[in-house]
């Protein structure tokens, strides 16, 4: 049968074209169509691209921008795609024509929204990019690929500009940073100075309050002494009073006395009897005399006492130098203090004015710098607070101070030192009038008692004696005496009259000294209240100011870090860093050099199961089945016909696809060998078909194949196919045909052990059931169907 079947095919021409013809339609189907496809994206270069610039140059930051004409100048000398650059009527009509498979236009805010980036309202730099899919749906897809790189290069270009303008105004920030912290650490000298200030202010303060205690304990003292001095000087004044009151009846009764004398002198012959009585009148008045003096006397001692003991009040606390001192320690702290206070208002009014400048800067430099302008809007708020801080303690200070109050009380120290001392000369000028006193006293006592004691001798000699002439002379002594002492007493009257008058002035101002005494012991008390307060304010300013170095100490060492920190030395390579900060580094496990090498394993796989179809539409692979007596004879005769078309065709695929096309497997033999039996499995496969079922069996091949096409994910992903072609990918020989191929292509190592079993398979069953189905007709003669078979049986 053997023999048979290859006389037929030398006898029959057309059997002979047929052959020939099928044998190189694997190489027509693969090599014109993955020729047409080999490597498309190595070839974007001739695909035309109309450009249309549209955009207007702006000024930015002092420089131009004009981004739109970069762009298209970049993409004239872009060799990935064929960039003409063309008017919007040209671009338009050769998009509809199929001249230009995209037009992209550039708008004309393009550059515009380019600046609008650190805006509050950002604007999109919009490339619109226009396609045909009627010209080339794929050519689209490409054009989107290319336009993705396009965006990225822009997105670098002004990337990489914000970044030059961002590194320039980092290193303004860092200046500023710098500069603050300079200006911080001024403050926070100036902080630590009144620190400084205020611990001697404290210390002042609590020297003050201590002294305070004792001035205080001394006016309560000068109270009491003063009291006694009062009571004293009111007691003095009493006595004076009464000496002075009799004054006049002393004088009286020395006129009387010298007139009495006079006429005892002129009569004392005549009138014995009564200058006897007359010396005892006198005599009794005499005493009397003699009686107030001692009274005098005595009051003037307990003045003299009074006096000493005021005198010893005052030296022994050291009044007049403490309110002197404390005077002069409260003038200082007012002075002192106003200074501080001034000096924070001061300083308040500077931060103030920084905070401003800086606020104001910050608002002209938010629209071109706003990370510059947010930092100084944070140490304008910063300085601010510091100086809200300052004129909240000073005005504490200026509300516990109460100037006014403390020069009255400085006022009224003053005074009563001045008091003091003119007390302290009133004393002694009081205490020498008091000795005169107390001498003219003792003058008089004198005077009287000689005066009596010469009365007592006249009167004597009166009683022992009538001898005129002795008593004449005796009453001219008497005569005189009297005169003396009516002289003396006129002076003596006139002292205790200047005694009075001075103690009365003394008693009228018991009042005021009292009262002066008093406001003193009050004062001492504010003054003692008022320096605790203010120590107590003193400390809490101290605190105060504390908290306030210590904040400025952050500030400074936080300005200064941010400084070091933000003073960046950029680079190109830092702005190029910037605009692409990001790259990719493309590593494959397995080779594919270009799109005709992933679409080889699909378009081999159909070109070989056509080449088989064909084949079984133009060569009778029944004939002689029903009358054979021997079906492997019957297979064998075919088979030597089928193998060496399948052998010869799937090595002109090969070879074919290797010189015209490149087609340069990894594995080059075992890619041939499974490209062998790929070809007689598919041969012995649609052979099947056609003898078991005839011309229906080819119909069924070639809606087989229609499957075979879509499930085996030949040229998409399977992933991205409906679910019933997921569910039908592991029944479809294109399936194994397909990996196979990729895998002998793409990896130098790779074995398919899956496919070749499922080849092996395939070739064996379809072998195994056309020996069953020969054999069965063999014995009857007959095969359903006949007209399917057109007679070949």
């Amino acid at each position: 049968m053997i023999k048979a079947e290859w006389k037929n095919i030398a006898k029959s021409t057309w059997l002979k074209i047929v052959l020939c013809a099928i044998m190189i339609i694997p190489m027509i189907y693969a090599c014109v169509f993955l020729g047409s496809m080999w490597d498309p994206y190595g070839q974007t270069d001739q695909l035309p691209v109309a450009v249309v610039n549209k955009d207007k140059e702006v000024k930015y930051n002092g420089s131009t921008m004009d981004i739109g004409k970069q762009l298209s100048d970049k993409l004239s000398k872009n060799d990935s795609m064929d960039f003409n650059i063309v008017s919007s009527t040209k671009a338009m009509k050769g998009l509809k024509d199929g001249n230009y498979y995209m037009v992209i236009t550039i708008p004309e805010n393009f550059s515009k929204n380019a600046t609008t980036l650190l805006d509050d309202d950002p604007q999109t730099m919009m490339l619109t990019y226009t396609t045909n899919p009627q010209t080339n749906y794929i050519a689209t897809k490409m054009d989107d690929s290319a336009m993705a790189k396009v965006k990225a290069e822009i997105s670098s270009t002004v990337t990489k500009t914000y970044s030059k303008i961002l590194f320039k105004n980092v290193k303004t920030l860092s200046k500023g940073f710098n500069t603050a912290a300079d200006g911080s650490q001024k403050l926070s000298d100036g902080v630590a100075t009144a620190s400084e200030g205020n611990k001697t202010i404290t210390e002042n303060l609590n020297t003050i309050a201590s002294s305070a205690l004792v001035f205080n304990d001394g006016a309560d003292s000068l109270v009491k002494g003063l009291s006694a001095y009062t009571e004293g000087v009111s007691t003095a004044k009493a006595g004076t009073q009464q000496l002075d009151n009799n004054s006049a009846t002393l004088n009286n009764g020395a006129a009387q006395l010298k007139s009495g004398s006079s006429q005892l002198l002129s009569a004392v012959k005549a009138a014995e009897k009564q200058l006897s009585d007359g010396l005892n009148q006198n005599a009794e008045q005499l005493n009397t005399l003699t009686q107030k003096n001692n009274e005098m006397n005595e009051s003037s001692k307990q003045l003299s006492e009074a006096l000493t003991k005021i005198q010893a009040g005052i030296d022994d606390n050291n009044l007049v130098e403490n309110n002197l001192q404390a005077a002069k320690k409260l003038d200082s702290m007012v002075s002192v203090m106003t200074t501080t206070i001034g000096t924070m208002n001061t300083n308040a009014d500077k931060l103030d004015k920084l905070a401003a400048a800086e606020k104001a800067k910050a608002e002209s430099l938010q629209a071109t710098q706003p990370l510059l302008a947010q930092q100084l809007m944070l140490q304008a708020t910063s300085h601010a607070t510091q100086a809200q801080t300052l004129r909240q303690v000073a005005s504490q200070l200026t509300n516990k101070l109460n100037t006014s109050d403390l020069k009255q009380l400085t006022t009224l120290l003053y005074g009563n030192a001045e008091v003091l001392k003119n007390q302290s000369t009133a004393n002694a000028k009081t205490q020498e009038l008091l000795a005169g006193s107390q001498q003219l006293a003792t003058a008089n006592n004198s005077a009287v008692n000689s005066l009596v004691s010469n009365l007592k001798t006249v009167q004597a000699n009166m009683k022992g004696t009538s001898n005129s002439v002795g008593m004449v002379g005796a009453v001219s002594q008497i005569d005189e005496g009297l005169g003396t002492l009516q002289s003396g007493l006129k002076t003596y009257t006139g002292g205790v009259k200047q005694v009075n008058n001075g103690l009365g002035t003394l008693a009228s101002n018991n009042k005021t000294l009292n009262s002066g005494a008093s406001q003193l012991a009050d004062g001492a008390l504010k003054i003692s209240s008022g320096s605790n307060q203010l120590a107590a304010g003193s400390a809490t300013l101290g605190e105060g100011l504390t908290a306030i170095g210590d904040g400025t100490n952050t500030l400074t060492s936080s300005l200064k870090d941010a400084s070091k920190k933000s003073n960046i030395k950029s680079t190109n390579k830092t702005y190029k860093q910037m605009s692409t900060p990001v790259d990719t580094q493309k590593k494959e496990i397995t080779n594919i050099p270009n799109n005709g090498h992933a679409m080889a394993p699909y378009m081999m796989s159909v070109a070989l199961y056509v080449a088989c179809m064909a084949l079984s539409l133009m060569y009778p692979f029944g004939k002689g089945m029903t009358t054979t007596d021997s079906p492997v004879k019957f297979l064998l005769a075919k088979a030597t016909v089928m193998v060496p078309l399948s052998i010869v065709q799937a090595l002109i695929l090969y070879f074919s696809l290797r010189g015209f096309c490149g087609f340069t497997p990894a594995r080059p033999g075992l890619c041939i060998a499974f490209m062998l039996l790929l070809s007689l499995a598919f041969m012995a496969f649609i052979a099947f078909l056609a003898i078991a079922f005839g011309r229906i069996g080819e119909f069924i091949a070639l809606i087989f194949m229609v499957f075979n096409l879509g499930a085996s994910a030949g040229t998409y992903p399977l992933e991205t196919a409906p679910h019933w072609y997921k569910v039908l990918h592991p029944f479809v020989p294109f399936t194994y045909s397909v990996n196979g191929f990729r895998s002998v292509i793409a990896n130098a190592t790779a074995v398919p052990t899956t496919e070749i079993l499922f080849f092996v398979g395939l070739l064996v069953v379809s072998v195994l059931l056309t020996y069953v189905i020969v054999r069965h007709r063999s014995k009857t003669h007959k095969v359903f169907l006949p007209e399917v078979f057109n007679g070949e049986c």
